[in-house]
């Protein structure tokens, strides 16, 4: 994709970590994670640095999960699928690296 992109003069790729939370707000400390949650945005972290370092630009939802942690952030206990609050982070993030 990446050199599709620079033999056809397109804009770079934009790659989104998608954060995911739970219903359960205390599941959800972004500012102090641990456990899964910290190996998780460890992960992110990595992937976001080597795509970076292939000139691909990545939109990182972690600081505005973590001005919202503490709150519920899926539709049920059973899936992690985003909220409304969810929903809303990626989207503002999105229009952050578009605007």
């Amino acid at each position: 994709m990446l050199k599709l992109t620079k033999e056809n003069n397109l804009p770079p790729l934009v790659v989104t970590l998608l954060l995911n939370g739970s219903v359960d707000p205390k599941k959800n400390n972004f500012k102090s994670p641990v456990c899964e949650l910290a190996q998780m945005i460890e992960l992110y972290k990595y992937v976001g640095e080597s795509l970076s370092k292939e000139e691909i630009h990545v939109v990182d939802t972690l600081p505005l999960f973590k001005k919202y942690s503490g709150m519920s952030m899926a539709i049920s206990e059973w899936e992690i699928h985003a909220n409304y609050l969810g929903h809303y982070i990626y989207m503002l993030n999105l229009y952050i690296v578009i605007y």
